[in-house]
Order: structure tokens, then sequence, then C-alpha cells
């Protein structure tokens, strides 16, 4: 139950160096002040009243926010608004620790100073009236919502079928065929045909519509990419989301295209009976990233964009006839969208919290009636077609989940393989065949040698990716998917050797090479620390683990500073393996970053200039205003450091940044192939992958 007492210990207190005045929600020291958001100093107010231990995020929700619904995501945002208010005031010192599964601690023991001379009993009792009326309205409220509930949780229908017999192509012509979107009509499907152009030099993306007997028409072309289909309720109408710049062709599953990105959103009225098609509207130059389109209604669309660089997730509704732009209120339980859809008014909305997503079912005026905590981050949302719920798909954790209405889950299968990768299932419009995408990655692995000698060093039918050199490049590891098992090869004077694999479910994405000779990787929900010589040394359960990726490591205090996702956002983050203590270091939206024990270089997304954040002292800093914007960061030396500019596929040469002057020259000259790289090393050059179409077919279940 809240503690009713936490409200009455609102009287002045210091840590430290720090004066904290809750009544004006004010905090000062050095002769500086900052305001906080109120639900921040009830924050800080509960942590100081019980520092003697660690608070849940659980017990912070129940006490602070006193019964609203909120998730642990909040509790984080106000942690990280108060970290960044104290390091404005006295710089970067831990005041508010935050152990792994546990909660958060405040380290510095409070000092009650005397109250503040305008604080009177008069207004604590208004307050308290005040506290009461709302009590009365929100029980009130209760009981209508639960009322009003009912009609949207009973009776849901379920015409849909959950197991299947058989698995077959839909689509087996060129092997270049994804995103298949049935239509409502149940005959028909519009799906997207990747293919090279006339004359090899490029790619080219196709809009295909297919008919009942099997026959295509084609209903626009790209020289980018598709990447969201939507039909109208009506089926008149399609919506389409064309990426005007993007990184290449998508290789899976170490994709990584940094934001912003450019898109157009074209909407096409469709005469499927004489195959005739007017483009309605195009609504072109988002710069940012679209998330999710969606139909409101057959009149209006709704979409999930940021727009600019590290922006949050807004819904927006956009009116086809009016042309019209306008971003929806947010939600308090949906701080930051990531996907909508919307079925005969009802609209599910997909965050993050913790790593995971959850799901909330929204009525016509957007109140919330249901909401359902998966285990996995999803990727993809679609509605079954009865509107008994929607599927969710995490294909890193390789679940299909059907989310419904109800609060019920299921899992429904699909037939993955560790060396595939499995995208947009969705139902047809009777809910008797399942369709999804199924992507045949095979990515051999080249050398470009200082030389200039461009040479095949891994040729094999398999998935390879995230290749790293030793410290001294006489060797290099890399990740296989063999047998539907994540395997980590050696490649030592040409010869091969097998280390470590894993179980298809528990996928590697980054793989560190460590000067003292250690792999640090993250396999599934562990951060694993390995001897090549040997085996694994160590592995610890880290809850979102996948969306870790280690930077550096230090093996005498087990402490890693890794880029951590949120949704599209990474930031520098440092942690202990062995007791699971984090801290953020960052709070924007770090684009690239290499380390070692000593520092860590970065550079913020769609910014110029370098970035660095010292191990000795904790403190960040600029190094240069002046450093190339998009570029990635290869290499560390103590000299410098070794970059290209531009996106995966579309990458410069590679150049050296020397500290001692700030200056850049070209190290080694790439030409004009389209390739991605894995591994730089300044004696032994790069490791990269030729970008290449991904063959790919849609497939049937029935």
């Amino acid at each position: 139950m809240p503690d009713k007492n936490h409200k009455s210990h609102r009287a002045p207190f210091a840590l430290g160096e720090v004066q904290v005045y809750p009544s004006r929600n004010e905090m000062c020291a050095r002769g500086e002040s900052v305001r906080l958001q109120p639900k921040v100093m009830d924050v800080l107010c509960y942590l100081a009243q019980h520092h003697e231990r660690v608070i849940s995020n659980d017990e912070l929700i129940a006490q602070v926010w006193s019964g609203r619904i909120v998730t642990h995501g909040s509790v984080q945002k106000s942690i990280n608004l108060l970290r960044k208010a104290l390091s404005e005031l006295v710089g970067e010192q831990e005041f508010v620790t935050h152990y792994s599964k546990k909660g958060y601690q405040l380290q510095v023991t409070p000092v009650v100073l005397a109250s503040e001379p305008n604080e009177h009993h008069s207004d604590r009792a208004r307050r308290l009236r005040q506290l009461a009326l709302a009590a009365l309205a929100l029980s009130l409220g209760i009981v209508g919502v639960y009322l009003y509930t009912i009609r949207h949780t009973l009776l849901i229908p379920a015409d849909h079928r959950t197991d299947f017999a058989t698995v077959r192509a839909y689509t087996s012509e060129v092997g270049h065929e994804r995103a298949g979107e049935p239509h409502p009509d149940n005959q028909h499907m519009v799906y997207v045909r990747e293919r090279f152009t006339g004359d090899g030099a490029g790619t080219e993306s196709e809009l295909v519509i297919r008919d009942g007997q099997g026959d295509d028409w084609v209903l626009a072309g790209s020289a980018g990419s598709w990447v969201d289909l939507a039909w109208s309720p009506g089926g008149k109408q399609l919506a389409a989301v064309e990426l005007i710049y993007e990184a290449g062709p998508l290789l899976r599953p170490n994709q990584n295209v940094r934001a912003p990105l450019l898109y157009d959103l074209h909407v096409f009225s469709v005469d499927l009976r004489t195959q005739m098609v007017n483009e309605t509207h195009r609504l072109s130059q988002w710069q940012g990233r679209i998330n999710s389109i969606t139909w409101w209604d057959d009149n209006t669309l709704e979409l999930v964009a940021t727009q600019g660089h590290g922006a949050l997730s807004h819904r927006y509704r956009y009116a086809v006839q009016s042309q019209r732009l306008s971003p929806l209120e947010s939600l308090d339980f949906v701080a930051n969208p990531l996907i909508s859809k919307v079925h005969n008014g009802l609209t599910a909305v997909a965050s993050l919290h913790d790593g995971r997503t959850r799901v909330d079912f929204l009525r016509r005026d957007q109140s919330r009636f249901a909401s359902q905590q998966l285990e996995a981050a999803a990727t993809d949302l679609s509605w079954v077609p009865d509107g008994s719920g929607v599927l969710a798909h995490a294909p890193d954790q390789q679940s299909l989940t059907l989310v419904r209405r109800d609060g019920r889950t299921q899992s429904l299968f699909l037939p993955y393989r560790a060396d595939t990768w499995l995208s947009t299932p969705r139902y047809s419009a009777d809910g008797n065949r399942l369709f999804f995408t199924e992507e045949r990655p095979q990515t051999p692995l080249w050398r470009h040698t200082l030389a200039g000698v461009q040479e095949p060093v891994i040729q094999n039918p398999y998935l390879n990716y995230g290749a790293r050199f030793s410290p001294d490049g006489e060797r290099f590891v890399y990740l296989s998917v063999r047998n539907n098992q994540t395997q980590i090869w050696l490649v030592d004077n040409e010869r091969e050797r097998q280390l470590f694999r894993h179980h298809g479910d528990d996928h590697i994405h980054d793989l560190l090479w460590t000067p003292d000779d250690l792999l640090v990787y993250t396999v599934g929900d562990h951060m694993v620390v390995a001897d090549p010589k040997e085996s694994e040394l160590t592995r610890a359960h880290l809850n979102g683990a996948a969306a870790l990726r280690p930077l550096t490591y230090r093996a005498s205090t087990q402490d890693v500073v890794v880029l951590n996702r949120t949704g599209d956002v990474d930031n520098l983050w440092r942690l202990n393996i062995a007791t699971g203590q984090d801290r953020q270091l960052t709070f924007g939206a770090v684009a690239t970053a290499v380390g070692d024990q000593d520092a860590v270089y970065f550079q913020y997304v769609g910014q110029s200039g370098l970035w660095l954040w010292r191990s000795a002292s904790g403190e960040l800093e600029q190094l240069t205003p002046s450093f190339t914007r998009d570029s990635q960061l290869l290499a560390l030396t103590a000299d410098g450091l070794f970059y290209t500019v531009g996106d995966r596929c579309r990458e410069s040469d590679i150049y050296f940044f020397r500290f001692a002057d700030q200056k850049s020259t070209r190290y080694m000259t790439r030409g004009t192939v389209s390739v991605s790289t894995n591994a730089f090393h300044p004696d032994q050059g790069a490791l990269y992958t030729p970008c290449d179409i991904v063959e790919a077919d849609i497939m049937m279940l029935e």
C-alpha cells in the first residue's frame, strides 16, 4: 500500500553540498539552482526517506505515483532527469545507484535542514482536501471505466486459425520478394520485389500486386526501398512508405542504420479489376524515421514517426484529402510509442519498457482498456482480421505471440531456423492462412589489405558476420550461423577452428576482443567473457542483454562500457558484470563509438564533432567540434583513431584522425565497392562483407 507519510516528509534537506527544497521543486549548490519536475522531486524525496535500502521500481511506482498506471520506463526517465540535474550542479558524482533486477538507492545520506518559513499547516490541510476529492473522483472513474471496458473484453470473436499443417512458398520466381500485405478481399496481395537494375550497377525496389490466379502487375518502382505497406479498410487505397536514402541492401541480423533517414509517403488509389492506379498524394521528404503506418479510417492515416535527430517517437494523423498532418496528444502511459495499428476504431500501440514490449489497447477516444507486457522486444505488430487481438513478432527472440484484447496471450509457431530471418507475419483476410517473409542471407567475408588487394577469406553458404581482429592483428574471429546454431570461429594462419557455439534461440549480437586477449559478447540474456585459448570464464545474466554492445572491458574489476539501445537511441552505459550495478554515461543519441580501458570516443547522431568519456575521471568532454558527421569509428590507437564516413554499404575511404594536431589523412583507399566493414586493424586492413540483395521469399502457412 502507498506510504501515507511519504508526502509529509517534505522538509528541506542536504545531499552533501546540494540543498534540496521540495516545496519549491528546487535544488541549489555552488551558487546555482535547478528546478525539477514535481514527480522527479517526489522520487528524490522517497529515495532520501528510505536511503538505507534499495528501492524497487514497483515500490516507487506504488508510492510515488500513488496507484496510477505507469511503467518502469517512467521511473527510469525520472531517475535520468534527476541525475542530469545533479550533474549540472556539481558534475559527475554518484548520487543514485542502480542495482540490476533490484532497484535504486541513494548513496549520499540526507541531512535535514531548517524548515522554510513559508510552510503553513493550512497548505497541508488544503492539499489533503484536494487529495480526498481526487481519490473520490478516481474511484468513480474506475467504476465507470470497468463498466465501459466490459463491452471491449467480452464476447470477443476468435474466427482465425492458430495451428497450421503445411508451409509452402507463395512467391519463388526471382528470389527477392518480401513484406507481403494481404488485401481485404482475401484474393490479392501487395508485396515488395528487389532486383538488380538492367545495367547491374544498382538495385531497385518494386511494388507488386498479385491476384488470386498468381498473376502479377507492377504498381510502382523506387531507386530506394519500400519499407511499409498498408491497405485502407475498404481496400481501395494503398499507403506505401518509400525510404529514399538508405544504407544499401539489408543484411541480417547485424543491421545498424543510423537515423535520421529520408522518406516519401505515397497514397495510391487502386482499381484491382482494371489494374489501373493513380497516386492520390505524396507526403515527401520526411526526415527522421517512420516506424509504422496504419489507416484510422478510409480517409485518414496514422503514423508513428520521429522528426529530426535523436527525437522521441510520436503518433501523427494525416488526412489524405486535406493533406493535413497533425500530432496526436501524447499519452502518459506511452511515452515513446514504437508501432500503432488500428482495426475498426480500436488501436493497439506497442512501446518498449525495460527491454520488453508492452501492447496497450485503446478505444476510439484513446482511453486504454487493456494492456499486456510481453517477454521479448517485438519489432512488428498486426491485427488479427477478426479483431480479437494482434500478432506481436520479436525476430531476435524468434517468437510470435497472439496478444488478445481480453489479456490472454498465445505463442504461435513459425518455422524458424537460425540461418534465416523471418519478418512481417500477416493473416489472410479470412484468418485461415498466415503469410511471412523468409530471408536467407549468405554472406562471404573478404579482406582489403593496405596494399589494395581485395580477397575472399571466408566463403561458405552460411550467414557470417561480426568479424573482429585480435589486438595484434595476427588472428580474427567471426560469427557464423550453422546447423541452427550461432558459432564463433577463429582464423589463425589461414586455419579455422570453432571456439564456441550457442543454440539458434540464443543469438550472438556483438563481439569485443580486449587488449588482454579476452572475448566479450552478448548471447540471449547474458553477457559472456571467454578466453579464446580455453573456455567460457564468466556468464552474467543481464536483462535486455541483446540491446548491449560491449566497447571496453576491465578484467580486474569486471567493469564493461557498452552501447545500450532503447528504441532507436543508443547511449553509453557502464556496468559491473559481477554486481549488476550500472550507470548511464550519456543522455543523447550516440551514433558510433570505439574505446579502450582509458577512454571511449564517440559521436552523437547527426552532429559533427568528436566526444570522449574518460574512465579515470568519469568526465565527458568534446575533443573537437569539427570532426566529420555521420562517421563510423573503426579502431583506436595511442596516437589517434580510424574511421569511415557514411552508412553501412555506402562507406568512404578509411581515414586516420591524429590526436596531436586533430587532423585527418586518408589511410586506405576503398574504391567504389559497396561494402559493410566488420573490423579494421592498422597493420592488416579491413574485413568486410560485400553488400548484395538478400535472397527472400514470401511463405504461407495453411
